[in-house]
């Protein structure tokens, strides 16, 4: 906590600040062995020095209990076919669309 706690002071002191993340709607789910699967698109708003930035990416959201819980992977721009090297039971039938470029707007 202390790490995280210092890191974000570090970033702040620097003119860097959350403003907000939000969560759009999920694409279908799709079964993938017991588990349910299904991209969540993720909107970033940053303050940066000069203005802010917007980046969009996307979540994949697993469920082991047929939906009463979630946890989320962040794709981090990457394709499907490489995130199976790290997720190996993620379908194939997710639709992960590249990762947009951040937008930079001027203050």
């Amino acid at each position: 906590m202390k790490l995280i706690s210092s890191s974000i002071q570090e970033q702040e002191s620097e003119g860097y600040t959350l403003i907000s993340v939000e969560i759009g709607e999920p694409s279908p789910i799709v079964v993938s062995g017991k588990e349910l699967q299904c991209p969540v698109p993720e909107t970033l708003v940053l303050k940066v020095p000069g203005g802010k930035l917007v980046s969009i990416s996307t979540l994949v959201g697993v469920s082991f209990d047929n939906g009463m819980n979630w946890k989320f992977i962040d794709t981090q721009g990457k394709s499907i076919h490489t995130m199976k090297q790290y997720y190996p039971t993620l379908s194939t039938k997710l639709t992960i669309p590249e990762k947009e470029k951040p937008v930079f707007y001027k203050d």
